[in-house]
This record gives structure tokens, sequence and C-alpha cells, in this order.
């Protein structure tokens, strides 16, 4: 599958879920179907600046 490849090669989840009009959840199915180990993506800046709101505003 081009998905599985793709990710093989290094292509991040967000880029494959884009172009292959595809969920997170749908493209982590597909990956863990054809057994591939995941790297450990580190949070983008967005996820960051977001994590700092909610742990600021007290969650």
């Amino acid at each position: 599958m081009a998905e599985v490849e793709g990710y093989r090669e290094g292509s991040s989840t967000n880029q494959l879920c884009e172009r292959y009009d595809l969920s997170k959840g749908g493209l982590l199915k597909i990956l863990r179907e054809h057994g591939v180990q995941m790297r450990n993506q580190p949070m983008t800046e967005d996820e960051i600046d977001w994590a700092v709101r909610l742990y600021t505003g007290g969650q």
C-alpha cells in the first residue's frame, strides 16, 4: 500500500493523511494492520502552544 511505503520512506502521518485523504485513526489502523513499527514523533509547535495554553489554564 502506498500509505505504508510512504511512512516507511519517512513521510509523517500528517502528510500521509493529507495526501491520501485519511483520518489519523484510519491511517494508524492501516499501518498497524501491516505491522509497521511507529516512529516517535515529537509535538509540533502548534501542539506545544496548545499544551501550554491548557496547562496555564489549569488543565
